[in-house]
């Protein structure tokens, strides 16, 4: 086997700091131009506001990130995946073994799931994602929430996420 194509033994996880805040933001700047949902111009902003967010989330932990790298080039980051922690009010869980019982609240969003091009479809957002929901499981994050791409779905399904019944407004600015 090709050490790019499943071998991910020759990638290691590390958690994200503030510092890597312009790679977490290129990323989330980069899935939404690969889903063609913004423009280049858009994504610049994108990625200035990011920055600016995720050096105010991340000191505190609102924000926690995980990157991926080679372990062979550790200054080269392939992926990432990021968490957003919230407190949400008590809510009835809809799935799993828990299904019918009560969540009491806290809750993670699933956000910035981000592998460069030349680096998919060899189990790293995979290992990203395990990554992530181990470290909900150890906070005791009671349900985890995303929004998939269509190229993404089937690995959240592989892990367990299931399709809800969301849906979204936008408000018009004034």
């Amino acid at each position: 086997m090709h050490d790019n194509q499943r071998d991910t033994t020759i990638f290691h996880v590390r958690p994200a700091t503030a510092a890597d805040a312009a790679v977490i933001a290129l990323h989330r700047a980069s899935m939404f131009q690969d889903m063609g949902t913004i423009t280049a111009e858009t994504a610049s902003k994108l990625q200035e506001l990011t920055i600016a967010y995720l050096q105010r989330a991340m000191p505190t932990n609102e924000y926690r990130g995980w990157l991926l790298l080679r372990t062979s080039s550790p200054e080269v980051i392939v992926a990432g995946a990021g968490l957003l922690l919230r407190l949400i009010p008590p809510f009835p869980t809809m799935q799993g073994p828990l299904a019918g019982t009560l969540a009491m609240g806290k809750q993670g969003l699933v956000m910035n799931v981000y592998v460069d091009r030349a680096w998919r479809r060899r189990g790293l957002a995979n290992m990203l994602m395990r990554h992530v929901m181990a470290f909900a499981e150890a906070e005791g994050v009671e349900s985890l929430v995303l929004h998939a791409s269509r190229e993404g779905r089937p690995l959240y399904e592989q892990l367990g996420f299931a399709a809800t019944n969301e849906m979204r407004f936008v408000p018009t600015r004034v």
